[in-house]
Parts: structure tokens; sequence; C-alpha cells
């Protein structure tokens, strides 16, 4: 079992930014003005979080703020689903060494 969780983030992550230029995500619509707030936010060096109930457009707008960062030509923007964040980790320790090692990973 390897513990090595170095390059986690750029080898489970799913590059999104990428995915837009690509075309590999769909066009999204009607979502400018929240977009601008996330991209202000983000730029001021802030993080966001996107709560809400199943099916109100948390993803979309995720979508739409990687198909923006594209568009400007800034930064990345990366998706870990829960199951990559799990896979490997037997041990409650083990996966919070793999937090660790990605949170460190996203800093940098």
């Amino acid at each position: 079992m390897s513990t090595d969780y170095q390059g986690a983030l750029r080898r489970d992550g799913r590059d999104l930014v990428e995915g837009a230029i690509e075309g590999n995500l769909p066009p999204i619509y009607f979502r400018e003005t929240l977009v601008e707030r996330v991209l202000d936010r983000l730029d001021s060096g802030h993080s966001i979080l996107l709560t809400g109930a199943e099916g109100v457009g948390k993803t979309a707008v995720v979508h739409a703020v990687a198909h923006a960062m594209a568009e400007r030509n800034r930064g990345g923007l990366r998706e870990l689903s829960t199951s990559v964040l799990m896979t490997g980790t037997v041990y409650l320790g083990e996966w919070q060494t793999k937090i660790g090692t990605l949170l460190d990973e996203a800093r940098d």
C-alpha cells in the first residue's frame, strides 16, 4: 500500500478550464451575474462554497466559471470527487494525510 499522495491533485483532479477549452463542458446560460460575483471573490483571494438543494444549479455555476476562466485565460479550476478523495485510504490518518497533501498542492 502506497501512502505517497504527492501529485494527487494533478493525477486525480479533473481540470475544468481545460475541459471548457476542449468543449467537454456544456455551455451555461443565464448565470452571468453569479459567475461575475464568484470570479470577483476568487480574484480577491477568497474561497467559494456553493450550497443548495439538488438541482438548483451549483454544478452549472462551476462550469460557467470554468468557461469564463477559459475565455479570459485565467488560472485553473480542478474538480475532485469524494470517491477520489477516499480512494487508497483505509484509515482515518491516511485520509487526513491525503487531504493535507492535496491542500498543500492547491495552495502552491
